[in-house]
């Protein structure tokens, strides 16, 4: 029997995004896309409008390179699937629906692509894919052209991420336990039903930015607030009598994140481009774009302004530039 499909972002995306708690915080992950993966296992993400007078727009990406041809090289890391013989592969650039078989939700035509050059497939019934593959090419209209054989490794000329040792999201305290002894004293809990309650509770909360679970043993409950620490750590106190960890800082809040999303989401996507976003509980909005253009780059600072300074944004592309 298979599963039933959830949804897995992009790699570059979930390390931003990191590992936080169902019920916590709803990572409110949005995709929308001009999608070549109908008919490719996958569901085609839903245009915005972008360009229309009445709502935000990024008429400036329009412009730009993301509607010529682009002759430099990409690469990337991604799936690659091809649903029945008679069908084109498609790049899974955008996300994945975990279901057995997996499914696209965001992929570009693949030119060039012969099954015969890689090793590690997986077959089901009649459909094909290789969960992760370095490809290197050039995109245009939509497509992605093979310029190398695709390889288990990144190609020459491409900056990778080093991977990052700290802990992203870490304990905020020393001492988690404090009021906790008084809160069970009147009553309060360390269950599922208060941990929901504090969720419901934190989204109302002014200033709230984001929470997150830290630790295996003994796992603490992570606040970021902007106002008061103390006084939103005895709000908690008041639904939560488990580890809890409340700090302030001086970054976006949770409901500007969520407003700036809203816009961004609900504005034109420009052909052939592929828009994501997910809110951080760290005050930072992730945006992922097929390709980072600096008039893409400007346009979402300019939706997302009212709410969010440049600071407060990670954008991430897709396809990236070979450097030299």
């Amino acid at each position: 029997m298979s599963r039933l499909p959830r949804l897995r972002l992009m790699t570059s995306f979930t390390r931003l995004a990191a590992t936080v708690s169902a019920g916590v915080l709803a990572l409110a992950g949005l995709t929308a896309c001009d999608d070549a993966s109908n008919g490719a296992g996958g569901t085609p993400g839903t245009p915005g409008t972008l360009g229309s007078s009445a709502a935000p727009t990024l008429a400036g990406a329009k412009s730009a390179a993301l509607d010529a041809p682009d002759t430099s090289q990409l690469w990337t890391s991604a799936m690659v699937i091809q649903t029945s013989p008679t069908t084109a592969p498609v790049l899974c650039i955008g996300a994945v629906l975990e279901s057995y078989p997996p499914q696209c939700a965001g992929g570009v035509g693949l030119v060039g692509w012969d099954w015969a050059d890689i090793t590690g497939e997986t077959v089901h019934g009649p459909i094909t894919w290789i969960d992760t593959v370095y490809v290197t090419g050039t995109y245009a209209d939509g497509t992605f052209t093979l310029k190398r054989p695709p390889s288990d490794f990144p190609p020459a000329g491409a900056v990778v991420e080093a991977p990052t040792a700290r802990t992203p999201y870490p304990q905020l305290c020393d001492d988690p336990l404090r009021g906790a002894a008084d809160s069970s004293a009147s009553g309060v809990r360390a269950d599922n039903r208060a941990k929901d309650a504090l969720s419901k509770h934190l989204e109302t909360m002014d200033g709230y930015v984001g929470s997150w679970v830290s630790g295996r043993r003994g796992a603490s409950m992570n606040v970021l607030v902007t106002g008061d620490a103390e006084r939103a750590h005895a709000e908690a106190r008041t639904l939560w009598a488990g580890n809890l960890c409340v700090a302030q800082r001086d970054v976006a809040t949770h409901a500007n994140m969520l407003a700036a999303q809203k816009a961004l989401m609900s504005a034109t996507v420009p052909a052939h481009q592929c828009l994501s976003s997910g809110l951080g509980p760290d005050g930072q909005l992730g945006v992922g774009v097929t390709l980072a253009d600096p008039a893409t780059v400007a346009e979402i600072h300019r939706v997302v302004a009212p709410w969010l300074s440049p600071d407060d944004v990670k954008i991430w592309a897709r396809l990236r530039p070979l450097s030299g």
